[in-house]
Formats: C-alpha cells, sequence, structure tokens
C-alpha cells in the first residue's frame, strides 16, 4: 500500500511520498477553494463533489472559502484539500494510507491525554468520498494523526544529550504549537497550542494594508508575497502602484514583531529548554524577534531554510 505524509496545515497542504525506487516527491499545494464548481474552459479545472456539495480549487477568487480556524481539520473542505494534493502530488488515483497531524490544543485533552474523540472525528473525515470530475478516485485506506509540530524536531532531538532539550515553536497559517521534548523524542516535558495565533495575522494586516491603498489580491497571491517580500521584481509584477511597496514591507515587519511578542508571552512559561526549533511558515517571517526575545545562543537556535516544510519532512522520517 502506498504510504503518504501529511502536514494539512490550514493555508497550505505539504505531503510527501516515496515511489517504488525510493526516490520522495514532496509537494506544496494551497487551500484555496470556492464552494462550486469552476466553469470548465480548458479540461484542467479541479472540480470536486462530496456527497452533494461542490467545490473547486482556484488561484485567483476572491470567494475562497475560509480555512484558518481549527474547525477546518474536520471539514469536507479538508477531505478535499488532501484529495486535490493527491491528484496534484504526482501519484497515479490509487488507494492510500495517509499519516496526517492535528494542532496540539485537539490533539490532546486539557488533561494531556490524547483526545481520542478529536482523533476519531479527524479520521472519519476522510471516508467520505471525494470525486473529482473526469479523473479516478484516491481511496484513502487507513489515517494515522500526529500531533502537530512535535516531529518536525526529530533529527535535532536525536542530537542532544543529558541536561539538554527542544523547544520546538511551530508558526502555523492558523495556530502556533510549542513543545518541549526530551533527546529522541523520548518524552514531551510540555506542549502548548495558541489558537488564532499564526500567519493569518500577518496576512490580515497585509489585507488591511492593500485595501487601504486599492490593491485588491487573491489570498494565493498574499501568500506568495510574504514568500518572496525580498524580490523586488516579483513585488512589481503584481501591484498597481509601485510606491505602495516600501509600505508593505513596514506592515509585515511591524505584524512579524507583533505575533512574536505574542508567542514569546507563552514561551515564557516554558523554562530549562537549551535549544530552539523555529518551523512553519511563519518561522522565516518571526527568527529575528523570536531569536532575540529568547536569548538562545545563535549555534543552538535552528530554522531551515524553508520551515514550512519541516513537520512534513519529520514526520516521513518518524515513518
Amino acid at each position: 500500500m502506498q504510504k503518504v505524509f501529511i502536514d494539512d496545515g490550514s493555508t497550505h497542504v505539504k505531503m510527501i511520498w516515496r515511489d517504488a525506487e525510493g526516490e520522495q516527491h514532496l509537494s506544496v499545494t494551497p487551500n484555496t477553494f470556492t464552494a462550486e464548481h469552476a466553469p470548465v474552459h480548458t479540461g484542467k479545472e479541479a472540480n470536486y463533489t462530496v456527497g452533494k456539495n461542490k467545490f473547486s480549487f482556484s488561484k485567483g477568487s476572491s470567494k475562497t472559502i475560509p480555512t484558518t480556524d481549527t474547525s477546518f481539520q474536520y471539514s469536507e473542505v479538508n477531505a478535499v484539500a488532501i484529495h486535490h494534493a493527491l491528484h496534484e502530488s504526482g501519484l497515479t488515483p490509487q488507494p492510500v494510507d495517509i499519516i496526517v497531524t492535528l494542532p496540539l490544543s485537539e490533539f490532546y485533552d486539557q488533561e494531556n491525554n490524547k483526545n481520542t474523540q478529536n482523533i476519531e472525528r479527524k479520521k472519519e473525515n476522510y471516508k467520505k468520498s471525494v470525486k473529482r470530475t473526469k479523473r479516478d478516485e484516491f481511496t484513502i485506506n487507513s489515517v494515522t494523526v500526529l500531533p502537530e509540530s512535535i516531529p518536525a524536531g526529530i533529527n535535532i532531538a536525536d542530537t542532544l544529550s543529558d541536561g539538554q532539550s527542544l523547544l520546538i515553536i511551530d508558526i502555523g497559517g492558523t495556530t502556533t504549537n510549542i513543545g518541549h521534548i526530551a533527546p529522541q523524542l523520548s518524552e514531551i516535558y510540555q506542549q502548548k497550542c495558541l489558537a488564532d495565533t499564526g500567519v493569518s495575522r500577518i496576512i490580515s494586516a497585509v489585507k488591511s494594508y492593500l485595501s487601504r491603498n486599492e490593491e485588491e489580491m487573491a489570498d494565493i497571491t498574499i501568500h506568495t508575497i510574504l514568500k518572496k517580500r525580498n524580490d523586488r521584481d516579483y513585488l512589481e509584477s503584481v501591484f498597481n502602484d509601485e510606491s505602495n511597496i516600501d509600505g508593505l514591507y513596514d506592515v509585515i515587519a511591524t505584524a512579524s514583531e507583533s505575533l512574536s511578542e505574542t508567542i514569546f508571552q507563552t514561551v515564557k512559561h516554558f523554562n530549562k529548554y537549551t535549544h530552539v526549533m523555529l518551523c512553519g511558515g511563519g518561522g522565516a517571517l518571526t527568527k529575528d524577534s523570536l531569536r532575540e526575545l529568547t536569548k538562545i545562543k545563535s549555534e543552538r537556535f535552528f530554522v531551515s531554510e524553508n520551515p514550512q516544510i519541516d513537520l512534513v519532512q519529520g514526520i516521513e522520517t518518524l515513518g
């Protein structure tokens, strides 16, 4: 059975699978869907049906369904996002075993026990038949659910010795998951999930700025702006008035620092960690502020070149 490793975040689905030769395939697909089928024009439209409900993937629509809420984890849109990512991954439609994640606040209950109700609810969501128009279906054979953020730190945790520990700060689109773990992931000392604290705050600030300056853009374009914020040529290609670009830098910097400060108010309740890892889509945006706030030595403060895919790579490493 083909195994597929998935970080199904609120804004993007990150997916890894390996072919028969063992070669790794990675894909990142945005969660921008509308509650209707797109008009058939080129034949490449990604139209989906779940029961009586219709959805379509859209890169430019201003009517995309909001996904920056924890309820997304159990929604039909989430199921569609997984199937869309499967169709875009390069795999041929077939039965698959998938490994997905839940935010720490959903994976654990108030007493830090596994929340079996939420985990089963997540699994049940993928039993729905998701049909893509004029394509064969993927069938989800089994579902394994892991806690967000924790797997991302496996490679660093494996290098730690007695007396050391790792604080993982996973800044996603909607939530920030913080886990304090022992060497070799042998124990989770403490965990916390900050709901409604993620990159969506920065996106909202950018949206407000663009609206004030009559620069309306689709959500997927705003996500790309954050990724390519240092690429002046790209910014000039999407802005109508280039004089608005300089102000954008200030908005992103201010919103990123504000997000860092909010996260650090919770980080202050974690102690005795010796290493810090930032991951998730917000890692690159907050690394400078959080490095300064945590006061961890630079050689023990880790941010990869592409922190958005750290979690799915960790999930695949765990197998």
